[in-house]
């Protein structure tokens, strides 16, 4: 646990120093961005000063370490507040909206991906499968379009935008449910066809088992530990794509809120989401190895069986 803690740090300071220099690098001037082609070259000047930018680029790097130690993000121009508070004030949606994808995820494509590998090849299979191709090849944002009209404009059963209701969940969680269900579908259909071949799967049946406990108490089990690397990947995925679906959906989660940011040059907000993502994927991957020794016991952290 301590070697992952040790590699958690490393991995979140890569992150924020990649994401220093990269909105440094970009081209344009963050002054004239903030205060707009009217200002003038004093006032310019100023900004440059109060957000250290007529320092060298080390020095800069060198300030922005130290008030990272002090766990001093900054205050965001733009917003008026301390970065930090403007991004946690998000956080909450994007977790929300990232949960509830995962569960309409998970919930639906393990039953789903297991119903397809019970007869493999048979028509359950082919048409399952079949559906989980075409959901996994649909872009994010034309498929929240196509939902927003269809269901909040034609239909008009559901809201377009906004948060304040399960409603107002349903469509952005399922413009990010749907590809992330039809890869858990197709490899847990994979997974259930492989253990069905396994010599102690026709020992459970030659031992009277009735097919329903062999699949939940052999078959099922054996099969989620892929299934459940691949959805700790993705939620990581998923806590990036939220800056698409956010924007579709007008979601007031960190996606949206780094888009603006990021149009606006706010280098103090883009910076505390890019430590408070990289915080969250390694904790999901933390949590992911953990899961592992819960559903394999053969499995040790510490690298031994």
């Amino acid at each position: 646990m301590v070697k992952r803690l040790g590699t958690t740090l490393l991995v979140v300071w890569g992150a924020v120093t990649l994401i220093f220099l990269l909105i440094r690098l970009a081209p344009g001037d963050p002054a004239l961005v903030m205060l707009g082609p009217t200002a003038t070259a004093e006032q310019l000047a100023t900004l440059r000063t109060r957000l250290g930018l007529d320092e060298p680029l080390a020095s800069q790097y060198l300030i922005f370490l130290g008030d990272l130690l002090r766990f001093d993000f900054g205050t965001s121009i733009r917003l008026g507040k301390p970065a930090m508070d403007a991004v946690l004030e998000r956080l909450p949606a994007t977790i929300e909206l990232t949960v509830w994808a995962t569960i309409f995820s998970v919930g639906l494509g393990i039953p789903l991906g297991t119903l397809a590998g019970r007869r493999p090849g048979g028509a359950m299979d082919r048409t399952i499968s079949s559906l989980a191709l075409f959901g996994k090849s649909l872009p994010g944002f034309w498929l929240g379009v196509i939902l927003i009209l269809i269901f909040a404009r034609q239909l008009r059963w559901l809201p377009s935008f906004g948060t304040g209701s399960f409603a107002h969940v349903v469509l952005p969680a399922l413009t990010m449910t749907l590809p992330f269900m039809a890869i858990v579908v197709r490899l847990t259909r994979s997974t259930v066809v492989d253990t069905l071949r396994e010599p102690f799967v026709q020992t459970a049946y030659a031992k009277g088992l009735t097919e329903r406990q062999v699949m939940s108490d052999h078959v099922v089990r054996n099969s989620l530990l892929p299934v459940v690397t691949m959805t700790g990947l993705q939620l990581t995925t998923l806590v990036g794509g939220a800056v698409i679906t956010e924007t579709v959906f007008a979601w007031p989660g960190i996606g949206s809120l780094l888009v603006d940011s990021v149009a606006g040059r706010d280098y103090s907000v883009v910076q505390a989401i890019a430590i408070v993502v990289a915080l969250m994927v390694v904790l999901i991957n933390l949590l992911t190895d953990l899961l592992y020794a819960r559903l394999d016991p053969r499995i040790r952290l510490g690298g031994q069986q």
